[in-house]
This record gives structure tokens, C-alpha cells and sequence, in this order.
């Protein structure tokens, strides 16, 4: 569906795509309890997909060498 609007609408597209790229933020908050939140809008999902990739092996890597057990959760972002 989106090739087709791009297709009929290439102007429209190009706009909306650059409009999205202003609008692009990432926001990080402190929890409670030590903990922290990240929130992304309007990224580029092949970036999306690298940092998800990375987070999934940090925290691998922090659940195999923690002296206190710790349950990770990463929801599917896509």
C-alpha cells in the first residue's frame, strides 16, 4: 500500500518522509527502583532493528553474569 501512495504521490511522499526525519526523538527517563526507560519515535527502522539487536545481546550478556537474578523483557518493537 505504501508504494502505491508513494507512486501516486511522490511530492507528498518526499514531504511526509522529511516531516517525519524533524520529527524524530528519542526520549530517556529514570524509573524507579534504579531502573530507566527509553522511548523512540519516528526512527529509521533499519537503526530500530540494529539498537534492538544490540539491547537483546546486552541484556543476554548481563542475565548470564549477574550475581543477582534479573528477569529482562524485551517487547517486539515491529
Amino acid at each position: 500500500m505504501k508504494a502505491k501512495v508513494v507512486k501516486l504521490d511522490p511530492v507528498g511522499a518526499e514531504e511526509r518522509r522529511k516531516e517525519a526525519k524533524r520529527e524524530r526523538k528519542i526520549q530517556f527517563s529514570a524509573g524507579v527502583n534504579g531502573t530507566a526507560n527509553i522511548f523512540g519515535s519516528d526512527l529509521p527502522l533499519e537503526k530500530v532493528a540494529e539498537a534492538k539487536g544490540f539491547i537483546q545481546r546486552l541484556s543476554e550478556h548481563l542475565k548470564a553474569h549477574s550475581d543477582t537474578p534479573t528477569t529482562w523483557t524485551l517487547k517486539p518493537l515491529f
